[in-house]
C-alpha cells in the first residue's frame, strides 16, 4: 500500500444511534481510527436538519479535497437502506468517476425487501450499478453475502461480521444478576419485534409476575408505551430511550435474558453485546442470528411473530438457571473465538491491503451501463 494515501471511511457520527454507529465506535475503541492512514469522515448524525445537511456537505467537500489532492488509496463506505444508501451514493460516485477503489459495506438485514418492495426500477439499476463496480461488497452475514450475489455480478462478496468488544470479568466472577430481567436493546418499531415481545410478556408476567420488561432503544417509544398499557403492563415494563455504551454494559450485566424478536436482521451489534456479557439469548432465526446464536447452545432461537414460542423461550430460562449460565458462557466463548474486535479488525486491515491496490478501469470500460431496467 501506498502509506502516503488514506483510507477514507465514511459512516454515521460515531455518538449517534444504530448499528453503523456502534460498529464505528468499537472501530474507535479498539484503535483502528488512530491509524495514521485512516481517516474518518461523519456524513449523518442525530439532531436538526440544518446539522445534518452541513455535516454532509462537510463530509463531501473533505473527500472532494482528498481526491483532488490523489491522497485517496480507498473509500470504505457504511451503508444501510433508505436515505443512508442514497446519500452514500453520493461518495460511491465520486470514488468511481476519479478510479479510486470502493468498498461498500452493507449493514442492514432488510435490503433484500428494500430492494424488492421500496425501490422502484431505477432505484435497483442504479443499486446494482453500484453493486457491480465498487472494488468489494462487504457484508455482515452469509444471507447478504448469498443475496448480493443473486443480484449483481460482483466477483468480490465479503462477510465480515460486526466487531465486539469482549468485557473484561474482574478476578473471574460473573456479575450479579437481578431476578428475572429482560432487556431489549434496539430502534423501537413494529420490525424490531417489540410489538410482540409486548404481546408475549403478558403470558410471561401471567406465569412469573416478578418479571420486568427493559424496553431499551428509540423510535416509536410512545406507540411501544401505548401497546404496554393497552395490555396492562404499565408496572411491568420500562421503557428508558436510547442507552449509551456505558449504560448499556450496565443493562446487560444485570440482565437475566436478553431478547430481540426481530423480523429481520443483518447481525444485531446489540445481539453481540449481550453475548459478550455472558447473557443467554432468546432471538429469531433470521438474518445473520444463527450465525452467531446456535440453538440450545448459545440462547433459544424463534420464528418471527410467533409470541408464543417466545413467551415459552422466556418463561424456560428464567425457570433454568443452569441454563442460563451455561448458554451465558458458552455465548461469551462464541464471542470470544469469532466475533471479537481484535479478529474482525485484522480481517479488514487484510482486505485494506488487497483492496488498496486494486487498479480500476476507467468509468465504462467494464460492463456497459445499459442492462435492462427491471
Amino acid at each position: 500500500m501506498n502509506h502516503e494515501k488514506k483510507i477514507v471511511m465514511l459512516g454515521t457520527h460515531v455518538d449517534g444511534c444504530g448499528g453503523i454507529a456502534s460498529v464505528i465506535a468499537v472501530y474507535r475503541a479498539a484503535g483502528l481510527l488512530a491509524r495514521g492512514d485512516i481517516v474518518y469522515l461523519p456524513t449523518h448524525r442525530t439532531g436538526p436538519g440544518r446539522a445534518k445537511i452541513h455535516l454532509f456537505a462537510q463530509a463531501v467537500l473533505a473527500t472532494l479535497r482528498l481526491l483532488a489532492r490523489g491522497e485517496v488509496a480507498l473509500l470504505h463506505i457504511h451503508v444501510a437502506i433508505n436515505a443512508s444508501f442514497w446519500r452514500k451514493y453520493v461518495f460511491f460516485l465520486l470514488g468511481y468517476l476519479c478510479r479510486v477503489p470502493v468498498a461498500l459495506h452493507l449493514h442492514a438485514g432488510r435490503y433484500p425487501d428494500y430492494y424488492r418492495s421500496q425501490c422502484g426500477p431505477l432505484a435497483r439499476l442504479l443499486m446494482r450499478f453500484a453493486f457491480d463496480r465498487a472494488q468489494a461488497v462487504v457484508v455482515v452475514s452469509g444471507e447478504l453475502q448469498a443475496w448480493v450475489r443473486s443480484i449483481s455480478s460482483q466477483g468480490r462478496v465479503v462477510v465480515l461480521h460486526n466487531p465486539v468488544l469482549l468485557p473484561q470479568c474482574g478476578h473471574g466472577a460473573a456479575p450479579a444478576r437481578a431476578p428475572a430481567t429482560l432487556v431489549f436493546l434496539g430502534h423501537l418499531e413494529a420490525g424490531k419485534g417489540c410489538h410482540d415481545l409486548l404481546r408475549a410478556m403478558r403470558t410471561i408476567v401471567a406465569a412469573a409476575p416478578q418479571a420486568r420488561l427493559l424496553l431499551c432503544g428509540d423510535g416509536q417509544r410512545e406507540a411501544a408505551r401505548a401497546l404496554a398499557a393497552s395490555l396492562g403492563l404499565q408496572a411491568s415494563v420500562e421503557l428508558p430511550g436510547w442507552v449509551d455504551a456505558g449504560e448499556r454494559a450496565a443493562l446487560l450485566d444485570a440482565a437475566t435474558v436478553f431478547v430481540l424478536p426481530s423480523h429481520a436482521e443483518g447481525l444485531p451489534m446489540s445481539l453481540l453485546e449481550a453475548m459478550a456479557h455472558g447473557v443467554p439469548v432468546v432471538a429469531t432465526a433470521v438474518g445473520g442470528i444463527p450465525e452467531a446464536v446456535r440453538d440450545g447452545v448459545e440462547g433459544v432461537l424463534v420464528a418471527p411473530g410467533d409470541t408464543g414460542a417466545l413467551a415459552d423461550a422466556v418463561l424456560g430460562l428464567l425457570a433454568d438457571p443452569d441454563a442460563r449460565r451455561r448458554m451465558g458462557a458458552a455465548g461469551r466463548e462464541r464471542v470470544r473465538s469469532v466475533f471479537s474486535s481484535t479478529r474482525m479488525i485484522a480481517t479488514l486491515e487484510d482486505l485494506y491491503e488487497k483492496l488498496a491496490a486494486t487498479e480500476v478501469p476507467r468509468p465504462g470500460t467494464r460492463e456497459r451501463f445499459d442492462e435492462k431496467i427491471g
